[in-house]
């Protein structure tokens, strides 16, 4: 063998490696995301439990209990699947971390969320930038303080924030897909065959060729199956009631008949269950049954329909659908969008945005992916779901209506005023926005905004893309602005359009960093755009969710006029002091979430609600915890000495008031 032909050596292996690994666009955003995962793990047992989380696990417990046939009628405006999820995570991170309470287990489950939120946001960053503005964007987005607090304590929005970005960026890598295969982009006259009218025609002219027997037969055979399936569903209502009424019937009947003795053969417990719980368990194992049947059913017809229409089946199957690369990608994408859909029932405006993408990259052609995709989606939002497992439609239906609106009792704080739901202005949510996020994010949104523009009107952008993300960043802050649904917490409910915004930044700092040709001074710029947020996270540890920059005057200039701790995650610090401090057999008055300090107090101390009626209780407390939330802690127990004050950046969270001498505790 020639010298010339030597194999490489080994060094020289390493070497290559290193710098393929160096070069991978999937280094950055690893070792980022090890790193986030390590202080996650570290300080996640600094945060106290949120007003309404456990409101949210006990939702999780019962949804998990339907899939055993405990089916309660669960009703909510948000899906379970996460909470589900979270739960059992949280109980399998329990046996590794020992030491942690089960909230603190249940908040790293919230924080894994997060992280894997910022994976997808990285994916999607990398479609509109470069390697370094797609992970300066990242890091800008990932080191704001409102939504790094958020992350732990917040198995709501985070959660939906998460699948949402999955579910686009899968949608979009579906596309893709689609787009990639050679001869997927058709011209327009092989686009023309597969329209609508000509696919009528193509129908038509086969049913016309087929023989009359087999023709009328599958015919036949087609059309019982869907009369079947829609009778079923409509008369869902009836036959769950007529169940009801049989296990009734049964249940009270005894051995009197022959209905009711098999049922006590069956029914060993019946002394120590209700009726309710039996005709629970019956009508979730007849919604178990329907969901197999209309699964069962369907592939039915479509087989069916591909036996009545071959050729058609097949044309569209090498015109559209095998065009979309692999099965894969479209059950992968249609599998995420139906569990963001069963997180919150706006998930589907995800699906809206890819298709919205698909149909002006490929026009019709995306047809019968898309109803693939979407069919998918629409199965797995049912199985993991159990409130749509009795009424579907309808639950759903009520489920948008509720959270579109949701009948919430309290009052909002805004620019000093606590304000009625009906009298937020329009300016809330704009104005918030401005004020929450770092002053370095703002500038490089501005920024952003700038270049695309540019960009537009000298056509050098990509605006079909460019559209899917204004209409997914301005689409819904326009839709709150005009038609001013429930606002409250701020607008923790719209962090789904976070990541588009903060997308728009990176395309001002790409526009920054095209300029510079050292790494190391991009390193310094991108050092500077993540330094106020990174400053706020470290400060503000662990009540992060209350920042305002310094737009407000800071936390300070914020206080008593924006919205700080609404969640009172600050009581866990209030009760830990009295932990150490209260004497034995104390008796602690909250105001609000007692729960929450609850699961931190320590064995002897006495935790009650706080209720105006109850006056006893008040006149023997010896401490008060109080939030500062509606100015509570200025009203509530004057005459009780603060001796301990919560807070951040000259503003106070939480007060712990001592209302009896120490001695008079004893």
């Amino acid at each position: 063998m020639d010298k010339n032909d030597t194999a490489i050596s080994p060094s020289r292996k390493t070497k290559t490696l290193t710098a393929s690994m160096i070069a991978s666009p999937w280094l950055p955003i690893g070792l980022l995301l090890m790193f986030y995962l390590i202080i996650g793990a570290v300080t996640v047992v600094d945060y106290g439990e949120s007003w309404d989380e456990q409101k949210r696990y006990l939702y999780a417990t019962q949804s998990l209990a339907a899939y055993s046939g405990d089916y309660v009628g669960l009703r909510t405006e948000k899906g379970p699947f996460y909470v589900m999820i979270a739960k059992l995570g949280s109980d399998f991170l329990r046996r590794i971390f020992t030491g942690w309470l089960p909230i603190e287990s249940w908040h790293f489950m919230h924080f894994l969320s997060y992280l894997l939120g910022i994976f997808f946001f990285y994916v999607i960053c990398l479609r509109f930038l470069n390697k370094w503005a797609a992970m300066g964007a990242v890091l800008l987005f990932s080191t704001q303080p409102l939504i790094w607090g958020h992350a732990f304590i917040n198995p709501k929005d985070i959660p939906f924030m998460a699948f949402f970005l999955g579910s686009v960026a899968l949608g979009f890598q579906m596309v893709d897909a689609a787009l990639a295969v050679p001869g997927a982009e058709k011209t327009t006259s092989e686009r023309a065959e597969l329209r609508p009218a000509s696919l009528r025609q193509r129908l038509t002219n086969e049913w016309n060729e087929r023989k009359p027997g087999t023709k009328h037969l599958l015919g036949a055979m087609i059309g019982f199956l869907v009369v079947s399936l829609a009778g079923i569903i409509i008369l869902s209502p009836w036959i769950r009631q007529a169940i009801a009424d049989l296990i009734q019937q049964a249940y009270t009947s005894g051995s009197n008949n022959f209905l009711g003795r098999i049922f006590l053969s069956q029914a060993e417990n019946i002394n120590r269950i209700p009726l309710e719980a039996y005709i629970h368990k019956g009508v979730a194992r007849y919604n178990q049954l329907l969901g197999l049947f209309i699964i069962l059913v369907s592939g039915l017809i479509l087989l069916l329909g591909i036996i009545l229409f071959p050729k058609s089946a097949k044309e569209i199957w090498h015109s559209a659908i095998k065009p979309s690369h692999n099965v894969t990608s479209v059950l992968l994408a249609g599998i995420m969008l139906g569990l963001v859909t069963a997180i919150r029932p706006l998930g589907p405006a995800a699906g809206a945005l890819v298709a919205l993408y698909f149909l002006l990259k490929a026009g019709w052609i995306s047809l019968p992916t898309l109803a693939a995709y979407f069919a998918i989606a629409l199965l797995v939002t049912y199985l993991t779901w159990p409130s749509l497992w009795g009424s579907p439609i309808k639950t759903y239906i009520w489920s948008l209506s509720e959270s579109s609106d949701f009948p919430w009792g309290g009052k909002v704080l805004f620019n000093g005023i606590d304000l009625e739901l009906n009298q937020i202005p329009r300016s809330y949510m704009p104005k918030l926005m401005t004020l929450q996020f770092t002053e370095t994010s703002l500038a490089l949104f501005l920024a952003g905004l700038v270049v695309v523009v540019i960009q537009s009107f000298k056509q050098t952008v990509d605006w079909k893309s460019m559209l899917v993300l204004s209409t997914w960043a301005f689409l819904p802050l326009l839709a709150v602005i005009v038609f001013r649904p429930t606002l409250y917490d701020n607008f923790r409910h719209f962090f789904f359009i976070l990541p588009p915004l903060f997308l728009i930044a990176g395309i001002g700092l790409q526009a920054i960093l095209d300029r510079l040709r050292s790494p190391l001074w991009k390193t310094l710029v991108v050092a500077l755009a993540i330094f106020p947020g990174v400053y706020g996270m470290i400060t503000l540890h662990p009540y992060q969710y209350v920042y305002y920059n310094r737009l407000a005057g800071g936390l300070q200039g914020a206080f008593r006029r924006y919205e700080m701790d609404y969640w009172a995650t600050s009581y866990r610090e209030a009760i830990e002091f009295l932990n150490n401090t209260a004497p034995k057999r104390s008796k602690v008055i909250v105001w609000g979430p007692d729960q929450a300090v609850r699961k931190f107090a320590r064995r002897g101390l006495v935790i009650r609600e706080y209720h105006p009626e109850e006056s006893s209780e008040i006149e023997n407390a010896d401490y008060a915890i109080i939030s500062t939330r509606y100015n509570k802690d200025l009203y509530l127990f004057p005459e009780g000495k603060t001796i301990l004050e919560i807070g951040r950046g000259g503003a106070v969270l939480t007060v712990v008031k001592q209302l009896q001498e120490a001695d008079a505790q004893e």
